[in-house]
């Protein structure tokens, strides 16, 4: 409706939380941060590929500045600490014959797990950055992601974040995987991903594909 670049929205607990392919995502009150970011970009639709990736690499760099903690982006659009997911991002677009109408970032973090645990279906794959968030870690976090986000986004075109991304994308890396686009799906081995943020992966036949896109969940035994 016309509002301003830049403006967030941001939430303490999500009633009806949207992960990718349309999934429920876990929002509950106290334990995270949940918050969308409006962007109007002035570049072509194939450039959109890389506002995830960006947006990645601000939250990965910003959860590191205040917890003093390493983690890992999983490809293309999570962050994994100690092996458990503590954040999901979400990039969607409203796309016009020319231009882009604009593009929000929907990114879920969470600070700790939830007094009441995660639902079970989760519960091995879901961890938070802290096991007790300590006091203002909401506030620091949030706008240091908002910052970094922004920063990053103002110099879009030079791509800074690109190597960053690379060099911070190992959770799958050299993992066996199952790849799903939601028609098919194979098992493959994880690689890196590439300077157009694809993830380069090998088929059981030996064959090279690079992902713009999909699903890739490692296999566990």
């Amino acid at each position: 409706k016309g509002a301003r670049e830049g403006i967030a929205i941001l939430a303490k607990a999500q009633t009806a939380g949207k992960g990718r392919m349309g999934r429920f995502f876990f929002s509950p009150p106290r334990s995270g941060i949940y918050m969308s970011i409006l962007l109007r970009p002035d570049f072509s639709h194939e450039e959109l590929n890389f506002l995830t990736p960006m947006a990645a690499v601000a939250v990965s760099e910003a959860i590191e500045k205040i917890s003093g903690e390493k983690n890992e982006i999983k490809w293309v659009n999570d962050i994994y600490m100690k092996d458990k997911k503590v954040c999901g991002i979400l990039t969607e677009a409203s796309l016009g014959e020319d231009k882009i109408n604009y593009a929000i970032i929907g990114i879920g973090v969470n600070l700790e797990p939830p007094r009441s645990g995660f639902p079970k279906e989760i519960e091995n794959i879901a961890g938070g950055i802290f096991s007790k968030a300590p006091e203002g870690a909401f506030e620091a976090l949030y706008k240091e992601i908002y910052d970094n986000i922004l920063a990053y986004y103002h110099k879009f075109k030079d791509k800074e974040f690109v190597e960053k991304y690379i060099e911070k994308c190992t959770y799958l890396k050299g993992k066996e995987i199952t790849v799903s686009d939601g028609k098919t799906s194979y098992t493959a081995t994880a690689g890196v991903p590439d300077r157009e943020c694809r993830l380069k992966v090998t088929a059981a036949n030996g064959k090279e594909i690079f992902l713009y896109s999909g699903e890739a969940n490692i296999v566990r035994s």
